[in-house]
């Protein structure tokens, strides 16, 4: 390697003289195995001999000779457009920090001479930058065409090109993982969105037109939906351990139940609500809830947070609605006896008892409330 290096300033130092008298040594000329007597441009527009002009700027510098436009430069090479006064003074004073408040300095700009604003990929960290965009978004989502267009485009674009979807989804992966803070905040911002109740209803209107026109749609989610738990068995066991371990808060259990917003849902619970005394109590939307263990005939142990359709106050005595079309098929001995493990009686009557005769279905509440005072008249 030193052979080599020695070997290339030796040629270098056996070089000819340019002839125009620029003071600088020519090029070897590979067809012939000479050498040029010019450097290129030189024969056409030699350098003049008189020593360079100085700077412009009046830092007492030579400039260069200008090869393409055959003259001397007006100033040094970064001196161009200030004084001498002005360059040294704008190199001693230090830089200003980052405007995006991370509290960088920020480097002079090739082109205005200037100190830049942000730092090189800093601009989208300025909240007043990242806010003014978001109220843009959103006035434009806002527009119904504008949403009708995107996703007409969008649609298309996956019809055309297949390939598009999977690029898409690939890309989003990648920069989840190259920018995990943008996950983060796309979390948040979706959380603050459903709060919105104006928000929650144009999502489920846009969802019912888009299922209305593309029925195959829905369909095609379930089937990606079950089949991502089908090729994942480590995913449905982490999720079926992370499910146990919630249901075993009481802070997580509080906040599923009181969610329900939900009042009287079916006909049959709101027959049962209008014809019972005010002590039975309609608690099918999160009010009250227990934790029960269910033994069904074939053998299987299910242990879940039951919540009744309605409780007795005052008394350890729960009532069951059940649908014919929901609960068909149900255990309800086995329900029966889970309640009754933990001290809690329990009343189960059917949707068709209470249609075929209501009368009979008033008389088993009375008994199993063992309310003598209690006479309900029905006016039919």
């Amino acid at each position: 390697m030193l052979e080599c290096i020695e070997e290339k300033q030796i040629l270098e130092s056996e070089k000819p003289w340019c002839a125009c008298g620029c003071g600088l040594r020519v090029n070897s000329n590979k067809r012939n195995g000479g050498w040029y007597d010019y450097r290129l441009g030189h024969k056409l527009f030699p350098v003049p001999k008189e020593p360079p002009p100085k700077c412009n700027c009046g830092c007492n510098k030579d400039v260069k000779w200008n090869n393409e436009q055959h003259h001397w430069n007006e100033y040094v090479r970064g001196h161009n457009g200030q004084t001498h006064g002005e360059r040294i003074k704008s190199e001693s004073e230090s830089p200003p920090l980052c405007k995006c408040g991370c509290g960088l300095p920020v480097f002079k700009s090739v082109r205005s001479k200037g100190w830049n604003v942000y730092i090189n990929g800093h601009y989208w960290h300025d909240d007043n930058v990242r806010m003014r965009a978001s109220e843009l978004i959103k006035k434009r989502y806002e527009s119904v065409d504008y949403c009708e267009k995107r996703r007409e485009s969008i649609i298309k674009a996956f019809e055309s090109h297949p390939e598009f979807k999977e690029q898409r989804s690939r890309a989003q992966k990648n920069s989840y993982k190259e920018k995990p803070m943008r996950r983060i905040r796309q979390s948040i911002a979706h959380k603050k969105r459903y709060k919105d109740p104006d928000a929650i209803e144009r999502i489920s209107q846009a969802q019912k037109k888009s299922y209305k026109e593309h029925p195959e749609r829905r369909e095609r989610q379930s089937k990606n939906s079950r089949q991502v738990y089908i090729d994942n068995p480590e995913l449905r066991r982490k999720q079926s351990e992370r499910a146990v371990l919630n249901w075993q808060n009481p802070e997580y259990i509080a906040k599923v139940f009181g969610n329900h917003k939900a009042g009287l849902s079916s006909k049959p619970e709101q027959i049962i609500n209008s014809l019972t005394p005010e002590n039975v109590r309609y608690v099918g939307n999160g009010q009250w809830h227990r934790k029960i263990t269910i033994h069904t005939k074939d053998g299987q142990v299910i242990t879940k947070h039951k919540c009744p359709d309605f409780k007795v106050t005052g008394l350890n005595k729960v009532i069951e609605v059940h649908g014919d079309y929901w609960h068909k098929g149900e255990d309800v001995d086995a329900l029966i006896q889970a309640y009754k493990d933990q001290g809690i009686e329990c009343l189960v009557i059917w949707e068709h008892e209470i249609y075929e005769d209501i009368q009979a279905v008033l008389n088993r509440i009375a008994d199993f409330l063992e309310q003598d005072n209690w006479q309900m008249t029905l006016a039919i």
